[in-house]
C-alpha cells in the first residue's frame, strides 16, 4: 500500500512539473563567457528572440544555430535550469593577426572587422589576396625554432610570401618552402642578426645555393 502512495507521489511531481514548464516560459537568462569583442546587447536580444518554447519545448538547437551568427561567437553551450532559467556558455574567436588595416583574421580562418582596441605585437598581414593561418603556421614554427619572431607577412599578386621578422628585417621567400633548406639558412641568418649594428634590411633567400643581403 505505501509502495502505490510512494509512486502516486511520484508520477504526480512529475505531472506537476510538466503542467507549470508547459506554463512557465523562460525568464532567465545568463550569459557567460570571456567576451572581450562581442556584442553583449545584439547577444541579448538574439537569445530573447529565439526563445521559442518554454522549459521543455524550447528548440536548444535552433537557438545555438542563431547565437552562432552573433559576429566573434565560436561556439556555444547551453544549459536549462529548472525551471525557467537558461545558461548560455560562449566561447569568443581569437584575433589571430591584423590583416590589412581594417580586419582581423580571427579562429577559423573568419575575417571580422578591427576592434577599437588590438594588442601592437599582433601579427600582421597585408595581402590582397585570400590566406589561412594554416599557410603561415610552418614559418612560425622554424623561426621559433631558432628563437626568431613573426613580426608580418606580406603576399605579392603572384602567391611570393615576405615575411618580416626581429629588428624588422624582410625575408623574401619566394613561393614554395622547404624546411630543409630553411634549418640551413636560418642557422646563418640567426648569426647575422646577432651581431650589433647588423644594418641588415632584405635578406633574399629566392636563390637556390644562397642569399642576398641589402642593408641599410
Amino acid at each position: 500500500m505505501i509502495r502505490y502512495l510512494v509512486l502516486g507521489l511520484i508520477l504526480s511531481s512529475i505531472l506537476l512539473g510538466f503542467y507549470w514548464g508547459s506554463r512557465m516560459p523562460i525568464d532567465t537568462i545568463k550569459i557567460q563567457g570571456n567576451l572581450k569583442h562581442s556584442n553583449y546587447p545584439l547577444l541579448q536580444d538574439t537569445v530573447k528572440q529565439n526563445l521559442n518554447g518554454n522549459f521543455f519545448t524550447i528548440d536548444m538547437n535552433h537557438l545555438t544555430d542563431k547565437i552562432k551568427q552573433v559576429p566573434w561567437i565560436l561556439d556555444v553551450q547551453i544549459k536549462k535550469i529548472w525551471p525557467t532559467q537558461i545558461n548560455v556558455q560562449i566561447t569568443e574567436r581569437k584575433i589571430l593577426a591584423m590583416y590589412n588595416k581594417n580586419q582581423v583574421l580571427t579562429t577559423g580562418d573568419v575575417l571580422l572587422p578591427k576592434p577599437k582596441k588590438i594588442s601592437k605585437k599582433i601579427l600582421k598581414i597585408h595581402s590582397k589576396l585570400p590566406i589561412k593561418f594554416d599557410d603561415i603556421k610552418d614559418y612560425k614554427y622554424i623561426l621559433k625554432k631558432y628563437n626568431l619572431h613573426l613580426m608580418a607577412i606580406k603576399q605579392e599578386e603572384d602567391m611570393a610570401i615576405n615575411l618580416q621578422i626581429d629588428h624588422g628585417v624582410w625575408l623574401k621567400t619566394g613561393t614554395l618552402f622547404d624546411k630543409k633548406t630553411w634549418d640551413k639558412r636560418l642557422i646563418v641568418i640567426k648569426s647575422f642578426l646577432s651581431k650589433r649594428n647588423h644594418g641588415i634590411k632584405i635578406i633574399d633567400l629566392r636563390y637556390p645555393l644562397g642569399m642576398a643581403i641589402t642593408k641599410n
